[in-house]
């Protein structure tokens, strides 16, 4: 019934068009009386997941501009200076017994946590030491126009970060979305590597200058992780080894492409080192969650000791746990 009922919405949306619809054809024709009848006709539970098909670049209106890698010695100068060496995992240290210090106790608290184990607190007697100074109000200075200088400065910074999210495709074809570092503009390629080559990494070098790397939620996702109940996750796009295909923003802006630009370059440039990190850090990763599965954190009682400083608000309730229990 739901691959029926995509099926009569995309015929829907082709209604009268004769080639594959825009979302303004899809719009007209589902508002027309005639649609919405034979919808109606439908159960109304799949509907939300018929939306979802559909917006979920399933129909790509919009322009697609390839952007050509750079032949120059700039493009291949993007690379990692720093090494990628992944250690081997090594089992933590036992946690350290803490001793319990001599103090006198003037009040206790127990509760339970609710795993059948308890939470206590020991008050005792007040610090010795002097009384934590009242801080000083400090008066906020008027605010001040940044000098041209200052102002180059921070576009500078904002462009060396690199903030991303990511779909990445069985076939090693990632959807990369990001914003202009200046005018905040909304831009979005599909490329022909795969970005989870670059988990891991905070920095690299391009030019002489260092980039940051950042993913903005939701971070580089799966595609089958789009899969919404019955319907698959949305056809893996085509794409030629290394190709960028803009397909929102304005491809003559080299700020705005920048963002793609470089992270085509560096994985072209160190693609073979960063499959060696990747595999490396799978290795680390699956040795430290065996560890982890082997060595389980068990419940218990927990007990933390509290000494008030001279003149703390907690020395105005001598008994605190009646108040608590």
């Amino acid at each position: 019934m739901a691959g029926e009922a995509v099926a009569h919405v995309q015929a829907a949306c082709l209604r009268g068009v004769g080639q594959r619809p825009s979302q303004s054809s899809c719009c007209d024709s589902l508002n027309s009386p005639s649609t919405w009848k034979d919808l109606i006709r439908l159960p109304m539970k799949p509907i939300p997941l018929i939306i979802f098909a559909i917006t979920a670049s399933v129909l790509p209106s919009v322009s697609q501009i390839a952007l050509s890698r750079d032949s120059s010695a700039s493009a291949t100068r993007t690379y990692l200076a720093h090494s990628l060496e992944v250690p081997v995992f090594v089992p933590p240290a036992p946690p350290v017994q803490k001793e319990v210090p001599a103090m006198r106790v003037d009040s206790a608290v127990t509760v339970s946590t609710g795993n059948s184990h308890t939470l206590t607190v020991l008050r005792g007697a007040a610090s010795q030491l002097p009384d934590i100074p009242v801080p000083v109000a400090v008066e906020a200075s008027p605010r001040r126009q940044a000098t041209p200088q200052e102002l180059a400065r921070y576009a500078e910074e904002r462009r060396r970060r690199l903030n991303f999210s990511a779909v990445v495709y069985e076939n090693g074809v990632s959807v990369i979305r990001w914003r202009h570092a200046d005018t905040e503009e909304p831009y979005e390629a599909i490329c022909g590597f795969d970005v989870n080559l670059l988990a891991g990494l905070g920095r690299f070098t391009s030019d002489g200058k260092i980039f940051e790397l950042s993913f903005i939620p939701p971070g580089v996702v799966p595609a089958y992780r789009l899969r919404a109940g019955k319907f698959p996750a949305p056809r893996p796009p085509a794409a030629a080894p290394d190709s960028v295909t803009l397909i929102q923003g304005d491809a003559t802006d080299a700020v705005g492409t920048a963002t793609v630009t470089l992270l085509r370059d560096l994985i072209a440039n160190e693609k073979v080192r960063l499959t060696v990190f990747q595999a490396d850090r799978a290795r680390h990763q699956a040795a430290a969650a065996a560890w982890a599965d082997a060595h389980p954190v068990l419940p218990r009682d927990e007990t933390f000791w509290l000494k008030p400083h001279r003149g703390s608000r907690y020395l105005a309730n001598p008994r605190p746990e009646a108040t608590i229990r």
